[in-house]
């Protein structure tokens, strides 16, 4: 049994902020800790790799994956393998770890309707308050959606929001009606 935050093989998913050992004992027998260093990198498109250097640690190569700060994302990895004497160096495995937001931080984990619905709301609102629907600076124009228009939007994005929750409920929100029958005597 491995202890919390201890995985024995590169995960294939993790969140943002997470800190976790890696403790390779597979890969520990195939390359051993006094003939060979081994290395990970991941990368998410131009940002700077995160890079993780493994060390023995009772014969297992174990390092520290440290997403503190990572983006959100799948990142591709490359696990290399390095000899001690002669310094060859080959990649010995390869993979995708998918990186997800931390809710605890500012990630907005709402869905697109969901952050479509409060904006049209706010729109709804604010044009309560302003009745121009239209207007020209300098020869340039802009003309604003129209309340019904609005209205229309907020609707649909109201059901799609409906849905995307009562999908989460018990029954997929579904009602359910029991009725008892008894014999009239």
């Amino acid at each position: 049994m491995t202890d919390f935050g201890t995985f024995e093989e590169i995960p294939s998913e993790l969140a943002a902020g997470d800190v976790v050992t890696l403790s390779l004992s597979a890969q520990s027998l195939a390359y051993p800790v006094d003939q060979f260093t081994l290395a990970l990198s991941l990368k998410l498109a131009a940002a700077a790799a995160i890079t993780v250097s493994f060390a023995d640690v009772s014969g297992v190569q174990s390092g520290a994956l440290d997403l503190t700060g990572a983006a959100a994302g799948t990142y591709l990895w490359t696990l290399r393998a390095t000899a001690i004497s002669g310094g060859a160096s080959q990649i010995v495995g390869r993979g995708s770890l998918v990186v997800r937001p931390d809710g605890s931080t500012a990630d907005d984990m709402r869905s697109h309707a969901e952050k479509m619905l409060v904006s049209i709301e706010a729109l709804i609102e604010g044009r309560a308050q302003k009745d121009v629907n239209q207007y020209s600076i300098a020869g340039r124009s802009l003309t604003k959606m129209t309340i019904d228009e609005l209205i229309r939007w907020r609707t649909h994005y109201r059901a799609e929001v409906r849905a995307m929750r009562a999908k989460s409920l018990p029954n997929g929100g579904r009602k359910l009606t029991y009725a008892r029958f008894t014999n009239g005597a």
